[in-house]
């Protein structure tokens, strides 16, 4: 992750005024790409997994800055998402701390989107 990413999702955690589409691009996200997916479009996956939700929301980024300012994370900490989609949350936080992060995404499109990211 380039340094201008580190910078921008920092000085958003800090307080200053960035927008969503600003931060996904930083994070090497594509720009909402995941959010109208459709439940038919992963009609295998509802197959697969009985009664679990394949439509993709993702975290705002205000519920981000709250969880990490509510958890005390530090190098021995390890913070599992599951259920990551692209990774918004995992990226944010791994920028922000020095604990290991994992995402669990079992959509693979959303996971392969999270691990060029």
């Amino acid at each position: 992750m380039s340094q201008d990413a580190v910078n921008l999702v920092r000085a958003y955690h800090a307080g200053a005024s960035v927008s969503a589409a600003d931060l996904d691009a930083a994070l090497g996200l594509p720009a909402q790409a995941w959010t109208a997916a459709s439940a038919s479009e992963h009609a295998h996956v509802q197959i697969d997994h009985p009664g679990e939700s394949v439509v993709n929301v993702a975290t705002p980024y205000e519920i981000c800055r709250g969880v990490f300012e509510a958890l005390e994370l530090d190098a021995s900490s390890r913070f599992v998402d599951l259920g990551c989609g692209v990774g918004r949350v995992v990226l944010y936080g791994a920028l922000l701390t020095e604990a290991h992060f994992v995402g669990v995404e079992i959509v693979a499109a959303r996971a392969a989107v999270a691990a060029r990211s």
